[in-house]
């Protein structure tokens, strides 16, 4: 009978102990250590393996900045979307003279802008509106000398009239609303 070598391991004695590999071979990286948020002193905290990305300093140059005032910074075509800037109307306390910039909206039944249950408005914008939001933000931040805050990554075409007008249509023809009827109803 042929005997077969065993492969259980068991402890042997009179063996030298493992050595460690050679430190020729690769290395892992040693994991940078982070101090705990409460001892940072309001530095950013460093992940590792990223090294870490600065924003750009606040600098707040009082001779670039431009006397605020009161303006409409955009209006949508259908007057239920628009962006203000707000320095003496606007309702903050204690008053300053830094520009808000503020959404108005004004709110009509079936539309992208309604009343909803417990006096609530629910505000449906297009992008263009949101990017035309996030400009005047960056223009109020240029004139009170902060400078650009936000980044537009991408814009999204507008939809043209043609597109508007095939989806009104078969819109209407699917919920049975004849024009004259859909003209009378609005204000």
């Amino acid at each position: 009978m042929e005997q077969k070598p065993n492969t259980n391991p068991q402890p042997q004695q009179n063996h030298e102990p493992a050595t460690p590999p050679d430190p020729s071979g690769p290395e892992k990286p040693v994991p940078t250590v982070v101090p705990p948020p409460e001892k940072m002193d309001g530095v950013a905290p460093v992940t590792p393996g990223k090294p870490p990305t600065e924003a750009v300093p606040y600098t707040h140059n009082s001779a670039d900045s431009v006397p605020p005032a009161d303006k409409v910074c955009y209006e949508s075509e259908d007057k239920q979307f628009v962006v203000h800037q707000l320095v003496r109307t606007t309702a903050k306390f204690p008053p300053s003279n830094y520009p808000c910039v503020v959404l108005r909206c004004q709110p009509r039944p079936h539309t992208r802008v309604r009343k909803i249950e417990e006096d609530y408005v629910e505000i449906m914008p297009t992008f263009k509106e949101l990017e035309e939001f996030v400009v005047a933000i960056n223009d109020a931040a240029i004139q009170s000398g902060k400078g650009r805050l936000y980044d537009i990554l991408q814009r999204v075409p507008e939809k043209t009239e043609a597109h508007k007008r095939k989806w009104r249509r078969f819109n209407e023809s699917r919920l049975g609303i004849h024009k004259k009827r859909w003209k009378r109803g609005k204000k």
